[in-house]
């Protein structure tokens, strides 16, 4: 059993994006545009209370998905860096602290609707105040800190033709590019879902989570 366990840790990034696209979908669905209306973002914590709170605990649930995907990821590109381990280190590193600045973003937007759980209603100015922290932390914050990640990850990948193929580590690059520019920042947390997708598929397919697997295992041809 352990074993099996192992082997499919690498899938946790699976289990990741299913909960979180599921906790996108309920949560964000009729959220008001990005700096809008304040009495539209008031309207849509009294509208949406139940809705918002059961994402949140979607995305309670994905957080440690992530986490151990992240470990996933370290330990491909530790087994092919070898020495310091720095590239790996900071991938993790990165990951962590996106997930901090996540998590955060969630909560921040579930304290609103806590609010108007606990007294029926919400000023415009607190909901606003509410929804626009929340939503800078995830769409903006986020993707800055996990650039680092997806820079360290790609060069991994190029340096020794390993972890990732050379087509992705380059696309990885770019997002890496476009998590660090606010106006475009979003797209990068969008994009970012779909990356670990398929990179936990291919930390899969390479055993990434074998313990005992060989330097030679995680690696893949840069073509």
């Amino acid at each position: 059993m352990d074993a099996t366990l192992r082997r499919l840790a690498p899938l946790s990034g699976v289990a990741f994006v299913a909960l979180y696209v599921l906790s996108a979908v309920i949560g964000l669905s009729d959220s008001p545009d990005f700096a809008g209306p304040s009495e539209e973002i008031a309207q849509y914590y009294i509208d949406n209370n139940d809705e918002i709170l059961m994402s949140t605990v979607l995305a309670a649930i994905a957080t440690p998905f992530f986490i151990f995907f992240a470990g996933c990821l370290r330990t491909a590109i530790a087994r092919v860096e070898g020495g310091t381990t720095r590239l790996a280190t900071t991938a993790f590193g990165s990951a962590m602290a996106a997930v901090a600045l996540g998590i955060g973003g969630v909560m921040v937007n579930a304290m609103a609707a806590l609010r108007v759980d606990e007294q029926g209603e919400i000023s415009s100015e607190v909901a606003t105040a509410y929804f626009d922290i929340g939503q800078i932390l995830s769409f903006a914050a986020v993707p800055a800190a996990i650039a680092a990640g997806l820079a360290a990850t790609a060069v991994a990948s190029l340096r020794y033709r390993a972890v990732l193929p050379a087509w992705l580590a380059y696309l990885t690059l770019v997002l890496a590019l476009v998590d660090v520019i606010p106006p475009i920042s979003w797209i990068g947390t969008m994009v970012g879902i779909l990356w670990v997708l398929v990179v936990s598929v291919l930390l899969y397919t390479q055993g990434a989570g074998e313990d005992d697997a060989a330097p030679g295992v995680a690696q893949v041809p840069a073509r």
